[in-house]
């Protein structure tokens, strides 16, 4: 199931510039199948010395996996390098996850049976009140069932058995019925190009721990969504390109948190579960852009930083940074340096571009996010714990702030 984990010096100098096309998104893609496959590798080596209990279970969902895999390769690979692996791996790595959470594994199995067409019978958990299968959809337990049975490939459809209740049979798992509530996918397209994203309003891995997730979703608020992200993609797409098209290959989920809507909002990415954004209702479908690219570059970074080390810096350490009141970590510096990467090339664009923002607001938003980029890289630079490969990727974020000061320059005459 494993690729190598490596990445070219033309990925590394594309993705440090702020950009990377779509072969480079492939090969983080690809860098993050690997990892997680070693990560579901992990969880069954701690079982076997920790849960004896749950290791069979995890084999079968392993060896269905893999059988997947010989005939779908691409499917297996859409449904591990979903944020919910990521961060359900992590969970029980950390001993975050309870023992029958760590049968998550045969949802994600079954998920890629049942997509695949396969016919298979797994065991899967019952975890608050629910079978959740990723992609698919959730299947409300009615009753103090721990367990139910997973089958597909009959003439049924896909059937979902509790322990001690009557089958669900469901032939058409996008429609709902009593108890079965499918996954949402959020569809924009613009231009000929297409952003397909899971809208994970429910399921019990999708944040890590931490933060306040909103509820399920009624139909209406995810119908608010899908508007706020067809404007956002027309936007991107119209003005931002070349990270519209990286967003297409490597944003996966959107998991709305709680909290007010508007500019002032919250957003974070997960490192164990890169391709999703937490983040609270948007306000606007331009806020909604903007967000989406910074949150692109937290993403593309620690798929990166997953591969190959940028940096060797002491985590006791602490840096000053324009965008927050406390010091932070190197590691921190880096990531807030390049998600505000992102924040300045969107404003250099509503610069050039014009007709969203007053051409002063984007002239004196593109400088301060520049010059706030620029102190950081100064920072990290004389840190002197940049590896060979982080002075690369660093060296190319300065070249697109010095075309960033350009424009500025030019615009103010």
């Amino acid at each position: 199931m494993l690729s190598p984990l490596t990445i070219s010096a033309r990925d590394l100098a594309l993705l440090g510039a702020g950009g990377g096309d779509s072969a480079t998104m492939g090969t983080l893609l690809a860098g993050q199948f690997s990892r997680r496959v070693l990560l579901v590798i992990a969880v069954l080596d701690s079982a076997r010395r920790k849960a004896p209990g749950a290791v069979r279970g995890l084999e079968a969902s392993y060896a269905l996996l893999s059988d997947v895999q010989r005939t779908h390769p691409h499917l297996v690979e859409e449904i591990m390098t979903l944020p919910c692996a990521g961060n359900w791996a992590a969970a029980c790595l950390r001993g975050e996850a309870a023992e029958d959470a760590h049968q998550y594994l045969a949802c994600l199995a079954a998920s890629a049976a049942a997509r695949a067409g396969r016919e298979f019978r797994i065991e899967v958990p019952v975890l608050n009140g629910a079978v959740c299968l990723p992609t698919l959809g959730s299947w409300a337990v009615d009753g103090a069932d721990a367990t139910a049975a997973v089958s597909g490939g009959g003439d049924d459809g896909l059937v979902i058995t509790p322990a001690a209740g009557t089958p669900a049979r469901l032939p058409d798992v996008g429609v709902p019925a009593p108890g079965w509530r499918p996954a949402r996918l959020l569809r924009a397209r613009m231009d000929g190009c297409e952003l397909r994203v899971w809208l994970d309003d429910s399921g019990p891995f999708r944040a890590p721990p931490g933060p306040r997730l909103k509820p399920a979703l009624a139909a209406r608020e995810a119908a608010r969504w899908q508007r706020m992200l067809d404007g956002a993609w027309r936007s991107l797409v119209r003005r931002h390109r070349a990270q519209a098209d990286a967003m297409s290959i490597g944003l996966r989920a959107l998991t709305p948190l709680q909290g007010r809507e508007g500019p002032g909002g919250d957003s974070a990415t997960a490192t164990d579960a890169i391709g999703g954004v937490l983040l609270t209702p948007p306000g606007h479908a331009e806020n909604l852009a903007l967000t989406l690219i910074h949150e692109l570059q937290h993403t593309k970074l620690a798929a990166v930083e997953h591969i190959v080390a940028l940096h060797n810096g002491d985590q006791l350490k602490r840096y000053p940074v324009r965008w927050r009141n406390d010091r932070r970590p190197l590691g921190a510096v880096l990531h807030g340096a390049y998600a505000h990467l992102g924040v300045a090339a969107y404003w250099d664009s509503a610069l050039r571009l014009g007709n969203v923002y007053p051409r002063e607001v984007a002239r004196r938003e593109l400088a301060y996010w520049r010059d706030a980029v620029e102190d950081a890289l100064e920072l990290i630079t004389e840190s002197g714990d940049l590896t060979a490969a982080g002075g690369q990727f660093i060296a190319g974020m300065a070249t697109t702030l010095g075309h960033f000061r350009a424009i500025t320059a030019i615009s103010a005459h």
